[in-house]
């Protein structure tokens, strides 16, 4: 099978965002924000917020000498409450040889300035209810791809839209039972198996959800019930893909760790085909996650997720695991190495009627498979070696090294989209899809500044040279500054 199709022509197209008004008005207002803060630097560290922030933080897995500051917005108290006001922008240029957002191709290179703008207000009730309402603005120049070149959802382009506004609230006194209701993004440990893929220009994963929790002493138990949005260039986000999600997840805190175990359900609003006719969708994952500290320098992390189901008129009996191991090494530069594997089944035998590849779940990408993002969580089997060092507070490098390979011969290589790629059903041409080496760094200047550099190069292997249209290698750069208040 061919690589998803790609028009030269198209390729040769630059985007000119659909209302340029509107694009030069928030263009103007970046530069005006940021030449503000440098101009009056007092602006950029306002006071404490006193909440202290449910989101975890997406900075790499590295040693720290002292907690990282957190940027809190402009808090006003209002009523019996607090409000925050917060803005984020976050600049990227990328480059990509060999292959572009929508695959790989023999000869397409691309490159694209993103720019991604939220707004964020959320008031906090002395009681304990809670109000968010966050829009987004993501807006691209210089690619050779077009929103025409997208059949719905752009990756760079999302004009103003809600990401999220939802309320929260207890229903019990106390706490032990509380109810988060409006459009949200969810996310659990490594974000693998739930993650909103922050990475994006838009993001991967917006839900249109409700969330029922339970804590009772250290143990919270979620009940999950979701619509994921479709995230379309230039309308208002109202529309769902066709499908829901209904989950249950449980975090129980363990000696020096945690154990999260999860149950959770997709099913599709229309029928699908398989080899053993038509039929609805119904795949069910159980699985269990952990992290915990193995003495003073190690640690270790890993998920194990088990589907079973059908889809079509076949049955599906998938499933995934990741296991992690790092290393603290001494050092005054607080160097560390690791180890890291991910598998995601593949289809045995694409002919008898059993569906054996991992679904993938609905977790981010981008790091987990490689920076570069040509792989997904599905047919996959992600052999890694990592290290790092931290040679002052907030400044980070890290270098990756991975062997990718197919789980199943016989099944596709699958897009960072879940697309397939190529596909060898008689499995001559072996596992090997190749080699990645990703060089990082991260600096963090304070609460508010942060830049991020890095890039990556990729060596194809036996199976992806059956396909003379795919590149025998490939590269990406990047470079992002983010600044948040």
């Amino acid at each position: 099978m061919k690589p998803g199709s790609q028009n030269q022509a198209s390729l040769q197209r630059r985007y000119v965002p659909g209302d340029r008004e509107a694009s030069r008005f928030l263009s103007s207002l970046t530069v005006a924000c940021l030449c503000t803060i440098f101009l009056f630097p007092e602006i950029a560290h306002p006071g404490e917020f006193p909440f202290p922030s449910r989101e975890r933080a997406t900075a790499p897995a590295a040693p720290r000498r002292k907690p990282a500051l957190q940027a809190r917005g402009l808090s006003f108290s209002l009523g019996n409450g607090i409000l925050r006001l917060g803005v984020e922008l976050r600049t990227r240029s990328e480059v990509w040889h060999g292959y572009t957002v929508k695959g790989p191709l023999h000869g397409a290179d691309d490159h694209a300035l993103l720019l991604r703008t939220r707004l964020l207000a959320e008031y906090r009730h002395a009681r304990g209810h809670r109000f968010l309402v966050e829009l987004q603005d993501s807006r691209y120049w210089w690619s050779r791809l077009g929103l025409d070149d997208f059949p719905r959802t752009c990756p760079f382009a999302n004009h103003l839209d809600i990401r999220r506004a939802f309320v929260e609230s207890p229903l019990l006194d106390g706490g032990a039972v509380s109810v988060k209701l409006g459009r949200q993004t969810i996310t659990y440990a490594d974000k693998r198996v739930f993650g909103p893929g922050n990475w994006g220009n838009v993001g991967r994963y917006w839900w249109d959800a409700v969330k029922i929790t339970a804590r009772l002493g250290s143990v919270r138990t979620d009940l999950l019930w979701g619509q994921r949005v479709v995230r379309e260039p230039t309308r208002l986000d109202t529309d769902h893909y066709p499908f829901h999600m209904l989950g249950l997840y449980t975090i129980v805190p363990v000696t020096a760790g945690e154990l999260h175990l999860f149950l959770l359900e997709r099913r599709e609003h229309r029928p699908a085909s398989g080899v053993a006719g038509a039929g609805p969708t119904r795949i069910h994952t159980g699985g269990v996650y952990f992290r915990s500290a193995l003495g003073r320098h190690w640690t270790a992390e890993g998920t194990l997720a088990v589907q079973r189901g059908t889809r079509g008129g076949d049955t599906v009996r998938a499933w995934g695991g990741n296991l992690r191991v790092r290393r603290r090494l001494h050092g005054r530069w607080w160097p560390y190495c690791g180890a890291e594997i991910s598998i995601g089944s593949g289809d045995r035998n694409p002919h008898d009627g059993v569906a054996g590849t991992f679904d993938g779940l609905f977790g981010s990408i981008s790091g987990a498979y490689g920076r570069m993002n040509l792989f997904s969580w599905r047919n996959l089997r992600d052999y890694q070696l990592t290290a790092g060092i931290t040679p002052q507070e907030g400044l980070h490098l890290w270098v990756d090294l991975h062997r990718f390979e197919l789980d199943s011969p016989r099944d596709a290589w699958y897009w960072c989209s879940g697309k397939p790629v190529l596909r060898d059903p008689e499995g001559h041409h072996g596992r090997e899809l190749g080699h990645e080496l990703d060089l990082l760094v991260r600096k963090r200047f304070d609460a508010h500044w942060e830049l991020f550099a890095g890039g990556g190069v990729f060596r194809a292997g036996s199976f992806p040279a059956q396909d003379p249209s795919l590149p025998r290698h490939m590269a990406w750069g990047f470079v992002q500054l983010l600044y948040r208040f």
